[in-house]
């Protein structure tokens, strides 16, 4: 056991998934959620592989004005739980590689589907899960970044003001290899690929291809500063019309990216 920490804590978030009502969420008007946080990591799992697990638990509390300004009160009072599995591989192909399962209910339904997993909370009614799958391969003459991601949520947003989906089910997947020429010059070829449908009306996906070459401050994959031209085409159902009527785009430029 000595390799492994128990972290736990509680704070509050705002519950902006209430509903909005006239005077607006802010100032006395925004109410708290409050979350307890347990996480337990570095369990050993296998050779080079460990796991982290994580528990969150949140519960909003509404104004009388909130209350009274919604449809269904009780639908936007409801308590939450964020459920996170992460196994963890290192040693990868010269990298690492995460899979990672997370499960939300209710008032963290949203958070075990799109967002950071547990930052803060929308207080309805239902519940949502995602699979991740990514990581980074490290050779001598190349490298690749790539990510595999599945979500589903099925949220009752009678309890909201604004007209969102309930359900909604997505994928995507992405992958990054880079052809390295010298210690400071890449070839960078981006693929991603997304599909979404919402309240079980028809798919729509998304798709993307870029070219880039980079001069990096290191040959590897996390290396920055980077300075990158690059070319880009993307196209599928949730690209707008041009003015042609073509759904497909195409852009070039520069960038920078620095860390620090």
């Amino acid at each position: 056991m000595s390799a492994e920490d128990w972290q736990s804590g509680s704070n509050d978030t705002a519950a902006g998934g209430s509903g909005d009502y006239e005077g607006g969420l802010h100032g006395d008007n925004w109410r708290r959620s409050y979350k307890a946080d347990f996480r337990l990591s570095g369990i050993q799992a296998n050779e080079n592989g460990s796991i982290d697990l994580a528990f969150i638990y949140g519960t909003p509390t509404l104004s009388e004005g909130q209350k009274a300004n919604l449809a269904n009160p009780s639908l936007a009072e409801q308590d939450g739980m964020l459920l996170t599995f992460e196994h963890t591989q290192g040693n990868f192909f010269g990298g690492f590689n995460k899979f990672i399962v997370q499960y939300g209910t209710d008032g963290l339904a949203v958070g075990g589907f799109d967002n950071h997993a547990g930052e803060g909370m929308n207080a309805q009614k239902g519940k949502g899960y995602r699979f991740i799958d990514w990581g980074v391969i490290e050779q001598d003459k190349w490298n690749m970044g790539y990510s595999f991601i599945y979500g589903s949520k099925d949220i009752d947003e009678t309890a909201t003001s604004w007209n969102a989906p309930g359900k909604t089910d997505f994928y995507n997947a992405v992958i990054r290899p880079g052809y390295k020429w010298t210690e400071n010059l890449a070839t960078v070829v981006e693929l991603g690929y997304a599909n979404e449908r919402k309240d079980g009306g028809d798919w729509e996906d998304l798709r993307k291809v870029t070219l880039a070459q980079e001069w990096n401050a290191g040959s590897n994959f996390w290396a920055r500063p980077s300075i990158r031209l690059y070319v880009t085409n993307y196209s599928g159902d949730k690209v707008q019309d041009d003015a042609n009527g073509n759904k497909a785009e195409t852009m070039f430029g520069a960038q920078v990216e620095a860390w620090w």
